[in-house]
């Protein structure tokens, strides 16, 4: 399902199976044996991700939560995502 604010897309995004995320923020691909560190806001969306949260509602829950304008964080996740596709820990599903 797609979703869309002002031009841009909002997508419904899977984290890629292999994706073990700890506690802490450690994150494990199991595929490819790369690991990264998460900080709080990063592992949050991944886990957002992960129960089937799409790009919009991750914005609308992480506005209210942290009192930030929708639109700005819409942007910054859109970043954050751009990133997470290059390291192939996620994928759209479109």
């Amino acid at each position: 399902m797609l979703y869309f604010y002002g031009n841009k897309k909002l997508m419904s995004i899977k984290v890629k199976n292999g994706i073990e995320i700890s506690p802490s923020g450690y994150l494990f691909n199991t595929e490819t044996g790369e690991s990264f560190v998460l900080n709080a806001t990063g592992a949050e969306i991944l886990e957002y991700l992960r129960i089937g949260m799409n790009t919009e509602n991750i914005a609308d829950k992480m506005s209210e939560e942290h009192k930030i304008d929708k639109y700005r964080l819409l942007s910054d996740l859109e970043d954050y995502l751009y990133l997470l596709k290059q390291y192939e820990l996620i994928t759209d599903e479109e």
